[in-house]
C-alpha cells in the first residue's frame, strides 16, 4: 500500500476530530432523579451565575453528599464535578454554558397520581 501523502492525512485527521466533537456534543447529559438533586443544580447555577465560590464550596459539598445518598448518579455528579471545577478555574462563563446544557437535558418525571 503507497503511504498517504501529508496533507491527505491531515484532512482525514481533522474530519475524524471534527466528527467525535459533534458525537460528543450531542449526546444527552445524565439524569438527575430527586427533587434535592434539582434544588443542587438549581443553587449551583446561582453560584456559578453570580461568581459566588464561597455557594460554589457549598453546592459542591451538598452535591457530594446527594451523590453519597445515590440521588445524583456517578456519572451526573462527573460532570457536575467537571462544571464545578471549571468555574473554580476562573472559567465562569464556560462553567456557565455546560451547567446550562446539562439543566437544558434533564428530564422531569411526572409525578403518578
Amino acid at each position: 500500500m503507497l503511504p498517504m501523502k501529508p496533507r491527505r492525512l491531515a484532512g482525514w485527521r481533522a474530519l475524524c476530530m471534527v466528527v467525535a466533537i459533534a458525537f460528543a456534543g450531542c449526546r444527552a447529559p445524565s439524569q438527575i432523579e430527586s427533587d434535592a438533586a434539582f434544588g443542587e443544580v438549581d443553587a449551583l447555577f446561582t453560584a456559578v451565575t453570580s461568581h459566588r465560590t464561597d455557594l460554589l464550596e457549598q453546592c459542591q459539598q451538598r452535591l457530594e453528599k446527594l451523590s453519597q445518598q445515590g440521588d445524583v448518579s456517578t456519572q451526573a455528579f462527573q460532570e457536575l464535578t467537571t462544571i464545578c471545577e471549571k468555574a473554580n478555574a476562573g472559567q465562569w462563563q464556560t462553567a456557565t454554558e455546560r451547567l446550562f446544557q446539562f439543566m437544558r437535558g434533564q428530564r422531569r418525571r411526572k409525578p403518578i397520581h
